[in-house]
């Protein structure tokens, strides 16, 4: 039986002035977004500017797909999506890694 491969992804975003950098370990680019959102929450007080009620809209453009991140042409892996809320606009890259087997 195949296992699919789980990789981190890493989200560096930028808004309202401020560079962001996140990873989170997920099986798909749909799963990493939503646990990308939800740890947004628990890291709030660290992105400037950013309030609970911008990370729910996020969270429900996610929820609805209203706004996918697109693959950037010529590149594996590598995504970006603007997210606009109403306290401004969310330019945010993705970008995928497999997890490596640990030697010891």
């Amino acid at each position: 039986m195949n296992k699919k491969r789980q990789g981190t992804y890493t989200y560096i975003f930028e808004y309202r002035g401020g560079t962001y950098c996140s990873q989170v370990e997920a099986d798909s680019l749909n799963d990493s977004l939503f646990k990308w959102v939800d740890k947004l929450t628990l890291e709030i007080e660290e992105i400037k500017y950013l309030s609970i009620n911008g990370v729910n809209q996020i969270k429900e453009t996610i929820k609805l797909k209203n706004n996918i991140p697109v693959n950037i042409t010529g590149m594996t892996n590598v995504w970006f999506n603007i997210y606009t809320i109403k306290s401004g606009s969310l330019f945010l890259n993705i970008v995928k890694t497999e997890k490596e087997n640990e030697c010891h």
